[in-house]
């Protein structure tokens, strides 16, 4: 199976528009709500794939973890330490280029073509909106890589989106529960910690189509011996 079949382009494209009504300038809700019940060590190292500029990131930081990002865009990943006043050191590492400042270390490339070496402190992850913005066809090769990333026990808060397929074409991309479960079942345990009416919040997706739209975060750990 090949690990490289993003159209990158697509979110560089995206950017360079400022078509990002995706970010958000302040934390997610969900990470409020539920990160302190996974009861992840305050000095952890917390993986977040896409992660954009997002603003989570400083909320795990100012929580005492060290972040681990990966973001295809160079622009997102610019702006992030721009817009925290902060000039990070710049390092080319295999195939990405490093941009680092403590807590932060963002790797600014493609998700798939990174390793479990670059990962090797990493306990936790926090997948806001990673799996919505893969086409379905990519989606089961994420989660694997993902798996292949993480160490048996590592937890993860993931927040995914549930609605008709029929009313919009994505991304986000729709992915109800039975598709998590059957894209991470193998390599995780599961749980389905909330389900929220995400429609009222979310105006631009209403304007494409959407009539319904739930937000749903799980907890995930990665299963021993997989």
């Amino acid at each position: 199976m090949s690990l490289e079949p993003v159209d990158n382009a697509f979110w560089v494209e995206r950017w360079d528009n400022g078509e990002i009504g995706f970010h958000r300038d302040t934390p997610h809700p969900s990470l409020e709500a539920h990160w302190d019940t996974l009861h992840i060590n305050k000095r952890a190292t917390v993986l977040v794939p896409l992660c954009g500029k997002s603003m989570d990131m400083v909320w795990l930081a100012e929580k005492g973890h060290v972040v681990i990002g990966v973001e295809v865009v160079q622009k997102a990943v610019e702006e992030f330490f721009a817009e925290l006043g902060v000039t990070p050191t710049i390092t080319p590492i295999f195939d990405f280029t490093v941009y680092e400042s403590a807590p932060y270390r963002i790797f600014c490339g493609d998700i798939f073509k990174s390793k479990p070496q670059h990962m090797v402190d990493v306990t936790a992850v926090y997948d806001r909106a990673s799996l919505v913005a893969l086409p379905p066809a990519i989606q089961p090769a994420y989660a694997k890589h993902l798996a292949a990333l993480t160490q048996p026990k590592t937890a993860a808060l993931m927040v995914s989106l549930d609605y008709d397929q029929s009313e919009m074409t994505g991304p986000p991309f729709s992915t109800p529960p039975e598709t998590v479960t059957a894209y991470f079942e193998a390599d995780f345990e599961i749980e389905l910690r909330a389900r929220d009416d995400a429609l009222k919040a979310n105006d631009p997706l209403r304007k494409r189509g959407l009539t319904g739209l739930t937000e749903t975060c799980y907890v995930l750990q990665r299963k021993a011996g997989t």
